[in-house]
């Protein structure tokens, strides 16, 4: 694998070409890792379900697989679905029973370290957690090293060494940190391939190939200057993804809720269904309406499919959560709520006082996220400026307007009616 991507840019003589080059590299790296990680951890959490396959491995003496073990499914389970839906308390509360049962175990510090991963996910600029994931992940491959060295045929040690370097390799992938990220990855799929015996018996390890199939698939049709790179993956195929997704997302029971909400992500994004985007979207969310990000991405589709109605009450239910404290609402999802309740009484029950409290939360919101170029924020502050200016309000509008021209891109046409604007009125006090 790097003696290809060597090649490739052995080819190139040019600075500029180069760097070029090397942001693709490091774009397919994150791709390549993120699919690999989430298939690592899938496979981790879903080996439980091989044991109604494999049990008897697990009965006949010797070594007990903890993997494998029928309470620790139960067990799982249970702790797996509190996290989903953010009761963090819950989840952690179960992963410290196993850790005191198995304090030499890779699996309960797998599992705290996978409940900081999601308690970065509503908003990855927050580095907070950071530092305890990268500890937890850590353990897991120390205790899953010592396990290997003492039997290289455990696959145990095989898994959690694959799955704690590539969730730690999609981590630095995120955090732009590459070379940390490729070394992990490497490592990762050292141990993927010597634990490769366990074959795709289930719905449940699907998944990863799934993922794989689609987004290669996706990025060989939409990015050409993807396509020598992606030459040397192998080849996917969105329709097979799509159909092997769709039989996770049924038929699994660990992997089930990442294939739904991969799927409404790609009905959303990339195969503009909305209609089936706002099927798991209204599934995820009641299932889990304690996920900032499920409750979010179901405002999202509702706002763009006009519903209005559940629009406004999933909106209001998330500034009320973020009000309230609920772990992980936080700025990032009331810039969405409030814009879109904004939109709401503006252009639907054409209540301006409404609007123009929600659009300015809106600005409120972005502006404690550092997040004055996103279209909400730069979109509020223009209708705020439209309203002032209906008002009379010249110099409220003014104010707005030169923040509009400040942030927005110098060709769109929010910066052009904030120049115009403003040249209108220079002379006014």
């Amino acid at each position: 694998m790097g003696d290809g991507f060597a090649l490739f840019i052995t080819l190139d003589v040019g600075k500029r070409t180069k760097n070029t080059l090397n942001n693709i590299i490091h774009y397919m790296y994150f791709l390549r890792t993120k699919i690999y990680a989430w298939l690592l951890i899938i496979t981790c959490l879903s080996l439980p379900v091989l044991g109604q396959i494999e049990h008897s491995d697990n009965s006949k003496g010797g070594k007990k697989v903890l993997l494998l073990d029928m309470q620790t499914q139960i067990d799982i389970a249970h702790a797996i679905n509190a996290m989903y839906n953010f009761k963090f308390d819950v989840a952690e509360n179960n992963f410290e029973f196993f850790r005191e049962k198995h304090p030499h175990h890779p699996m309960p510090y797998f599992l705290f370290g996978l409940s900081q991963w999601w308690k970065i996910m509503p908003n990855q600029d927050i580095k907070t957690y950071d530092q305890k994931f990268l500890q937890y992940m850590n353990k897991v491959t120390d205790l899953a090293k010592g396990m290997y060295r003492k039997n290289r045929k455990d696959i145990e040690a095989s898994f959690f060494l694959s799955a704690g370097y590539g969730l730690k390799a999609t981590f630095y992938a995120y955090r732009k940190k590459w070379r940390k990220s490729l070394v992990a990855a490497k490592a990762s799929l050292k141990y993927l391939r010597r634990s490769k015996k366990l074959n795709q018996m289930s719905p449940e390890l699907m998944f990863g190939d799934a993922i794989y199939n689609y987004y290669t698939a996706h990025l060989r049709k939409e990015k050409p200057i993807l396509r020598p790179l992606l030459a040397l993956f192998p080849r996917g195929n969105k329709a097979k993804g799509v159909k092997q997704l769709t039989k996770v997302a049924y038929n699994a029971f660990y992997t089930r809720t990442e294939a739904q909400y991969h799927l409404m992500e790609i009905y959303r994004y990339y195969e503009k269904d909305r209609t089936k985007a706002l099927h798991f979207a209204r599934y995820l969310y009641r299932t889990f309406p304690d996920n900032p990000y499920f409750e979010r991405s179901y405002a999202s589709l509702a706002f763009t499919s006009g519903w209005f109605s559940e629009l406004t009450l999933v909106s209001k239910s998330i500034l009320n959560k973020i009000a309230a404290g609920k772990p992980g609402y936080e700025a990032v999802s009331g810039r969405y709520a409030s814009y879109f309740l904004g939109y709401t009484y503006l252009y639907r029950y054409h209540n301006k006082a409404e609007a123009k409290k929600y659009f300015q939360q809106t600005v409120r919101f972005a502006e404690q996220t550092k997040s004055v170029g996103s279209g909400y924020y730069q979109s509020s502050m223009v209708k705020l400026a439209r309203i002032a200016r209906d008002e009379k309000k010249i110099r409220l509008a003014k104010l707005y307007y030169r923040k509009v021209r400040k942030y927005a891109k110098r060709r769109s046409k929010r910066y052009k009616e904030a120049r115009a604007f403003l040249r209108k009125y220079r002379r006014f006090r």
